[in-house]
């Protein structure tokens, strides 16, 4: 896909996720989508620089006991493939009741690095993303 300025998804990942990547990043767009654990999720190359991958779920149990194998996958791909930033996303119908959760699960991944981030946003913000 390419990253045509007011595409949905350059905006869900400026405005929502606050990316300030530079403005040539946003020339080139590519998304997948694939599932990681038996969890569908919608794999977002931004630029060479950014990888995202945006998982699909209501269970905040699953997602917390997943998210550091989520991590250290997410983080392998983008040190083996040379992206600057790797951030995992979580979109969910009650992003509230999810985050404390998924959070702590996320602050306690051994060997998580500043590169890394983790954001849990209501589904209805993908409005690229169907499932």
């Amino acid at each position: 896909m390419a990253g045509a300025s007011g595409s949905p998804i350059r905006r869900f990942i400026q405005e929502v996720l606050g990316c300030g990547c530079p403005e040539e990043v946003f020339r080139r767009i590519e998304t997948r989508a694939v599932s990681r654990d038996g969890v569908p999720l919608t794999r977002i190359e931004v630029g060479g620089r950014l990888l995202v991958e945006v998982f699909d779920t209501d269970d905040a149990g699953r997602a917390a006991a997943q998210v550091p194998g989520w991590v250290a996958a997410v983080v392998a791909e983008r040190d083996a493939r040379g992206f600057n930033r790797a951030r995992i996303v979580i979109a969910t119908a009650e992003p509230g009741r999810m985050q404390a959760r998924v959070q702590h699960a996320f602050d306690a991944v051994p060997g998580r690095d500043e590169r890394t981030h983790l954001h849990v946003v209501d589904r209805g913000a993908c409005q690229w993303h169907t499932t």
